[in-house]
């Protein structure tokens, strides 16, 4: 038996730097107290993985006690290449939301590629690492 270890693909992201957001969820009952967290470097997956997690999402059962539990509930809009859209309107923001960004003045990173990505981010007052080199490696634009 192969042990199931639920952080496991953080191992491959290469960074311990994320932005985080409190609020809303994106599918009903959209509560407003959901983290959101999003890696600095994306994470690489195969066209394959991506095709499953669309399926997923397009094949999604509403959970026992909704009002239309076990029949199809997808929050997306298939299109008609296959493809799934998730995204919703703009939502207002209030209070009970809360940006964070986590990086280099909050702790030193153990990985060789975020601590490149930092070095001198005290000199950097104009934030290019942000926008002419947001991930740790080349993104060729």
């Amino acid at each position: 038996d192969i042990e199931y270890w639920p952080y496991e693909w953080m191992l491959k992201v290469n960074t311990e730097y994320y932005f985080r957001y409190e609020g809303t969820q994106v599918v009903a009952p959209c509560a407003e107290t959901v983290h959101w967290r999003a890696m600095k470097d994306p994470i690489k997956i195969h066209p394959r993985q991506l095709a499953e997690l669309t399926r997923l999402l397009k094949e999604r059962i509403a959970p026992t006690g909704d009002p239309n539990s076990c029949q199809s509930d997808t929050a997306g809009v298939s299109g008609s290449d296959g493809s799934l859209k998730l995204n919703r309107d703009l939502q207002y923001y209030h209070n009970v939301h809360r940006k964070v960004f986590c990086e280099c003045k909050d702790w030193p990173s153990k990985f060789e590629s975020d601590k490149q990505w930092c070095r001198n981010w005290q000199d950097d007052t104009n934030y290019e690492r942000f926008y002419q080199r947001p991930y740790s490696f080349d993104s060729n634009g």
